[in-house]
C-alpha cells in the first residue's frame, strides 16, 4: 500500500470514527441531563468495575488475533475458533462470580448499597463484550478498518435510542434503576454492533467466515498463540483495572475519614469522572484509531522483517497524535466553561478541565505506544510499566488526596500516567536499538 493510499484511510477512518465520537457525545449528553447527577455519581462509581470486568472478558483477545492473523491470514478460521473456546469459559466464570459476589461489593467494597442493581446490570455486559472483541479482532487482522469504525456509529445509535425510549417511558425512576439503566445502554450498545458486523461482514470478503461454522474439531488450535500475546496484555490492563476499580474505593474511604458523607463523596467523584473526564478524554477516538492502523502495517513489515519502516510508521502516528492532542489541549483551555455549559447544561467540572487540559496532552500517545509493544510482542515489558506507573498512582493518592482533595486525585492520575508513557518508550527504544534501527537516542552502534 502505498503513501497515498495510507493518507487516504487514514483520514477515512479518523471521520468515521469522528462521526461515532459524536453520536457517543450525543449520547452523553441526553444520559447525564435526563438521568441526573445523582444518578449520574452511581454510574461513575461502578465504572471502574465494569472496566475491570471489560478487561477480564475480553482478554485482550481483539489485538491478540489481530496481530495473529495479520501475521498469519491463512490460518484465520482456526484462531478465531480457538479465541471462542477461551472466551465462552472465561464469559461463564466471570458471570457467575459476579452474580454471586454481587451483594459484597456493593455492601462492603463501595459502601453504597444504591448501586447494587448497576452491578446486576454489568453481568450481561460480560459475554457480549467477548463476542465484539473477537470480531472486531479479525477485521483489524485483515485490515478491514473501516467496517470496525462504522461499527461504532451503529452501536452508539442503539445506545441512544435504547435511552431516549426507555427514559422517555420511565422517567420518574429511582436514581439508582436509573444508574442501571446507563449500564443496560451499553449492552444494547454492543448487541447493534455485533449485528451490524456479522450482517454486514459479506460485503468485505469476510463471507469465508462461514466455514467457522463447518469446522467440527480443530486439528490445528491456537489456543497458545493466543494466550502468549492476550495474557501479558490482559494482566497488564488488568494491573491499570485494578488500580482504577480501587480508585473510587480509596477516593471513598479516604474522604470519609475526612468528614465526607456518602452522598457528597459520590458527587465529588462524579463530576470528575462523569463530567470532566469523558470531555477530556474524549478525542482519545483519534490516538485509537490511528493505533489500529498500526496492526495490519506493522504486521506486515514485521513479515518481510523491515524494522525501520515500522519505526518510522509508530513514529509517525505518535506524532500526529501528539499534534492533536496539543491543538484539542489549546481549544479545551480556553472553552471550557462554555463547552461544559453547552454540553451537559451545568458547568460541572470546568474548572477541571482547563486546569488540567495540558497535562492530558500524554494520553493522546500512550496508545500508539501500548499497541506498538503488543505487535512487536514486548508484552512483558509493558506490563512492568504498567505495575510500576499503577504504584504509583496508589501511593499518590493516598499522599494527595487528604490534601487537595478531588485534585489530589487528578495529580495522582496524571503523574502515573507520565512514568507509564516514559517507561514505554524507553522499552521501544531498546528494541528497535537491538534491530540495528537509528532512532533519535540510539545509533547503530
Amino acid at each position: 500500500m502505498n503513501k497515498k493510499n495510507q493518507f487516504i484511510i487514514m483520514i477515512q477512518v479518523i471521520l468515521i470514527g469522528g462521526l461515532a465520537k459524536m453520536m457517543s457525545l450525543l449520547t452523553k449528553i441526553i444520559m447525564t441531563r435526563e438521568l441526573g447527577l445523582e444518578a449520574m455519581s452511581l454510574f461513575s462509581l461502578v465504572n471502574p468495575l465494569i472496566l475491570l470486568l471489560l478487561t477480564l472478558s475480553s482478554l485482550s483477545l481483539q489485538n491478540a488475533i489481530g496481530s495473529l492473523i495479520s501475521k498469519n491470514p491463512e490460518k484465520k478460521i482456526h484462531i478465531l475458533k480457538s479465541a471462542l473456546i477461551i472466551t465462552i469459559v472465561i464469559s461463564v466464570f466471570l458471570m457467575i462470580s459476579l452474580l454471586i459476589l454481587s451483594r459484597f461489593i456493593s455492601n462492603y467494597l463501595f459502601n453504597n448499597p444504591n448501586i447494587y442493581p448497576s452491578i446486576i446490570a454489568s453481568i450481561f455486559i460480560i459475554p457480549l463484550t467477548s463476542i465484539s472483541s473477537i470480531i472486531k479482532g479479525y477485521f483489524l487482522g485483515i485490515g478491514e478498518l473501516k467496517l470496525s469504525s462504522f461499527s461504532q456509529i451503529f452501536e452508539e445509535c442503539g445506545r441512544l435510542l435504547f435511552l431516549i425510549i426507555i427514559l422517555t417511558l420511565l422517567s420518574n425512576l429511582d436514581s439508582s434503576i436509573k444508574s442501571s439503566i446507563a449500564i443496560f445502554s451499553l449492552c444494547v450498545g454492543e448487541i447493534f454492533q455485533i449485528t451490524y458486523l456479522l450482517v454486514f461482514y459479506k460485503n468485505t470478503n469476510f463471507s469465508k467466515f462461514k466455514r467457522f461454522f463447518q469446522i467440527k474439531t480443530i486439528s490445528e488450535n491456537y489456543y497458545s498463540d493466543i494466550l502468549k500475546i492476550s495474557i501479558p496484555m490482559t494482566l497488564s490492563r488488568l494491573v491499570g483495572s485494578l488500580t482504577y476499580f480501587l480508585e473510587p474505593i480509596i477516593f471513598t474511604m479516604i474522604m470519609g475519614s475526612l468528614g465526607f458523607d456518602n452522598n457528597t463523596i459520590a458527587i465529588h467523584y462524579g463530576i470528575l469522572n462523569s463530567y470532566a473526564l469523558p470531555l477530556l478524554l474524549l478525542p482519545g477516538f483519534i490516538s485509537l484509531t490511528l493505533s489500529n492502523l498500526l496492526i495490519p502495517n506493522l504486521g506486515k513489515n514485521i513479515r518481510l522483517n523491515n524494522y525501520n519502516a515500522c519505526y518510522k510508521y509508530l513514529l509517525k502516528i505518535t506524532f500526529i497524535c501528539f499534534l492533536i492532542g496539543l491543538s484539542i489541549s489549546i481549544f479545551f483551555y480556553f472553552t471550557s466553561d462554555y463547552l461544559t455549559t453547552l454540553i451537559y447544561g451545568q458547568n460541572y467540572g470546568s474548572n477541571i478541565i482547563k486546569k488540567y487540559s495540558f497535562f492530558f496532552v500524554i494520553y493522546y500517545i500512550e496508545t500508539p505506544l501500548i499497541t506498538a509493544m503488543t505487535i512487536f510482542n514486548l508484552n512483558k515489558k509493558a506490563f512492568s510499566s504498567t505495575v510500576i506507573s499503577s504504584i504509583c498512582r496508589i501511593l499518590l493518592m493516598f499522599y494527595f488526596i487528604p490534601i487537595y482533595k478531588i485534585d489530589g486525585l487528578c495529580i495522582s492520575i496524571i503523574v502515573s500516567t507520565y512514568v507509564d508513557v516514559f517507561l514505554n518508550i524507553i522499552h521501544l527504544l531498546i528494541f528497535f536499538k537491538r534491530n540495528n534501527i537509528v532512532t533519535f537516542f540510539f545509533n547503530k552502534q
